[in-house]
């Protein structure tokens, strides 16, 4: 069975669809659950802060001013 490396490798709609049906492996490696685990606790300090980040702590579109 094939790998695909979330975060590292490039995917292409030939590669989606060996995921999709179970052709190809999806992994995450000790890396790029680093940068997730980065990116999320960036987020949880911005959601817990005071400052109106649009997304994020706020709604989308007519709600984006809603916090």
């Amino acid at each position: 069975m094939n790998i695909f490396r979330y975060g590292q490798d490039t995917l292409t709609a030939s590669l989606a669809l060996g995921l999709a049906k179970k052709e190809i492996k999806g992994i995450l490696s000790p890396e790029t659950i680093r940068k997730i685990q980065n990116s999320a606790a960036a987020v949880e300090k911005i959601a817990l802060g005071e400052a109106i980040v649009y997304g994020i702590n706020t709604g989308f579109g007519p709600l984006c001013t809603t916090k």
